[in-house]
């Protein structure tokens, strides 16, 4: 649009303002590039805090189109698709203001989510035949037909489970012998926990996935 040059130069002249005092001789060659006001940026003002440019309302715009995008990749990464594949999906907005956002920002969440169809609706059919998440108070669907090979999908998660069980085994045994605990440093018996703990938190989410293939594979 017509504001985006203008916009770009404002925020690389901020941008170089900022950074100068840490990056004295790049910030001053680009600033030199930019339509500027006098000889230096070392005699330029420092950029000051403007609250008038505050607009809250693009910021929770915003936060919402991240919230959807981040949920759409991290259900591509949990199930294992194709980073190239292109998904449709469908959204459950909880009120008129959350739908009114996304239909606004259809476009970005289509290209940055890798999103072929994007539909709004108030409810969901047969959602058994979905990914499933939630992301900035909506409900999000992830249509699952074609996307995943169910039975090498769980057979991959078998397996990680059954490593992950070894470990879990190794650090339950190691925590309950009497003779570790007496022995070895605090810090290092609180890390083994902690392991144990994200372990525990690994096997529980691997548990889920598996389940919901199974549920898919029933459809």
């Amino acid at each position: 649009s017509g504001k985006a040059p203008s916009i770009l130069l404002y925020v690389q002249d901020r941008f170089c303002g900022l950074l100068h005092p840490f990056m004295p001789f790049i910030t001053e060659a680009s600033w030199q590039l930019l339509p500027h006001d006098g000889e230096s940026i070392m005699v330029a003002s420092y950029p000051s805090y403007e609250e008038s440019l505050i607009d809250e309302e693009a910021d929770r715009q915003m936060e919402a189109l991240m919230e959807v995008v981040t949920e759409v990749r991290r259900l591509r990464s949990e199930h294992n698709i194709n980073p190239a594949q292109k998904l449709r999906i469908v959204l459950v907005p909880a009120n008129g203001e959350l739908k009114e956002i996304c239909a606004q920002s259809s476009g970005y969440i289509m290209d940055l989510a890798r999103v072929e169809e994007m539909r709004l609706e108030e409810s969901v059919e047969h959602p058994g035949q979905y990914l499933k998440g939630v992301a900035a108070g909506a409900e999000l669907y992830v249509e699952a037909s074609g996307l995943i090979d169910l039975s090498s999908e769980k057979e991959r998660l078998r397996r990680q489970m059954g490593r992950l069980d070894l470990e879990i085994k190794r650090s339950q045994e190691k925590l309950a012998n009497q003779n570790y605990l007496s022995r070895a440093p605090e810090e290092v018996v609180a890390r083994e926990r902690t392991k144990l703990q994200e372990f525990q938190e690994v096997r529980a989410r691997l548990q889920r996935q598996i389940e919901n293939r199974e549920s898919l594979e029933e459809l």
